[in-house]
């Protein structure tokens, strides 16, 4: 995923596998794989735009620790997604962790 930089978090998944020119699979320590077709990272990345990219404190965003404002949670709707993120400025939005619903 060229272009794409995370900071570190615990997580219980351990790596994303190509599965094809368009799509990945992530990968749990245990080996399961949930795969993340390209239209559901599409979907994501236009859903993101649209919402917390467009106001990083509004569309239902929370503070993910209490008392620290810029520390976000949000689900986001059409993108099946939990987002953390941390607003550094009104213009920089950083995604520190994405957590995708499974239906």
């Amino acid at each position: 995923m060229a272009g794409t930089a995370a900071e570190g978090t615990e997580s219980e998944y351990s790596h994303l596998r190509k599965v094809s020119d368009t799509a990945v699979s992530v990968v749990s320590d245990e080996g399961d794989a949930l795969h993340f077709p390209a239209r559901r990272r599409t979907a994501l990345d236009k859903a993101m735009r649209t919402t917390i990219g467009a106001d990083p404190y509004g569309h239902g965003s929370v503070e993910a620790k209490p008392g620290e404002r810029d520390y976000r949670e949000a689900t986001i709707a059409g993108a099946d997604a939990i987002v953390v993120h941390y607003v550094s400025t009104p213009d920089v939005l950083t995604v520190t962790a994405v957590k995708l619903i499974t239906a």
